[in-house]
């Protein structure tokens, strides 16, 4: 069940997330506005029960296990990963990007 952040926690839950998505990443970037987090409703899910179903290697199907193969199995890859950084317009040509971007980018 989803229940509201305190309002005088949620600068350090947004904070905390974003150090969890982007190690390095906060002290590299301005100190968040309090309209900003105003803004933003920070929320939290207690995760009491978690599921995953992870499969390595290709589909598992024999000859004679009695489905249809006429029609199309097999498995479809999920990939996650992060692309090129692309900078603002606004950044100054030459500006390095930063360890944490940097990092992921990798």
């Amino acid at each position: 069940m989803l229940e509201a952040v305190p309002a005088d926690e949620e600068e350090a839950a947004l904070l905390a997330l974003s150090e969890r998505l982007m190690p390095g990443r906060p002290a590299e970037v301005r100190d968040t506005r309090r309209k900003e987090v105003a803004a933003t409703r920070v929320l939290r899910l207690a995760l009491d029960d978690v599921v995953m179903k992870q499969r390595a290697g290709g589909p598992s199907e024999e000859p004679d296990d009695g489905e249809d193969h006429t029609q199309w199995a097999g498995v479809l890859p999920l990939e996650r990963r992060w692309g090129a950084p692309i900078p603002s317009a606004l950044t100054p040509a030459g500006t390095a990007v930063p360890a944490s971007v940097a990092a992921l980018a990798r």
